[in-house]
This record gives structure tokens, C-alpha cells and sequence, in this order.
């Protein structure tokens, strides 16, 4: 597999983890400071309370992976 070996995925990677971490950041800044979850969202409170969450573990994760190095040279 060609693309596996490909020497800027782990750039990609990183860019991508920064990028979603600021847009998460964002959001909950923008929820709490609109006090979004004072009306009624519908369906919308689940993605706030359980979606939102699980991206950030997981941003983290792949952060934390990313920051250990993966000890395998291609």
C-alpha cells in the first residue's frame, strides 16, 4: 500500500487532530456563552452531551498517540 508509507501523514494527521480540537473548543465556548443548553434542542442535546465529548477523547487520543511517536520507521 503505497499511501501508507506516504511521509506527510503524520503532518496530516496532526493538522487535522489541531484543527477539529479548535473547532470543538469553539463550539463549547459558544454554547456556554449563548447558554444553548437552556432551550429545548431536541435531538440537538444529544449531540451536545454525548457526540461532543466523545470527539474530544478521542481528539485527545490521537493527540497523545501523535505525541508519543509511533516507534516503527518506515
Amino acid at each position: 500500500m503505497p499511501w501508507f508509507r506516504w511521509s506527510g501523514r503524520f503532518l496530516l494527521t496532526w493538522i487535522f487532530s489541531i484543527v477539529g480540537i479548535a473547532d470543538l473548543l469553539h463550539a463549547v465556548v459558544r454554547i456556554l456563552g449563548d447558554q444553548l443548553y437552556t432551550y429545548n434542542l431536541g435531538f440537538l442535546w444529544f449531540v451536545i452531551t454525548f457526540f461532543a465529548p466523545i470527539l474530544v477523547v478521542t481528539h485527545v487520543l490521537i493527540i497523545q498517540r501523535l505525541a508519543r511517536g509511533s516507534g516503527v520507521s518506515p
